[in-house]
């Protein structure tokens, strides 16, 4: 099963352009929120399907 993250790549990468610079000026607020949204959503959907083991993260 594939599970859809909370996140829109397209759209982080977009606001923020590939610089690495201007990523690591941002990454309070768009990457600690992006990995916030991701990690939240993983554990909802594990949660929500009680898998016996998660064999790909």
């Amino acid at each position: 099963m594939v599970v859809a993250l909370d996140c829109d790549f397209a759209a982080l990468v977009a606001g923020q352009g590939v610089s690495p610079v201007a990523a690591l000026r941002s990454y309070r607020s768009v990457g600690a929120a992006a990995t916030r949204a991701m990690l939240r959503s993983a554990a909802r959907t594990a949660l929500d399907h009680r898998p016996d083991v998660i064999v790909h993260h």
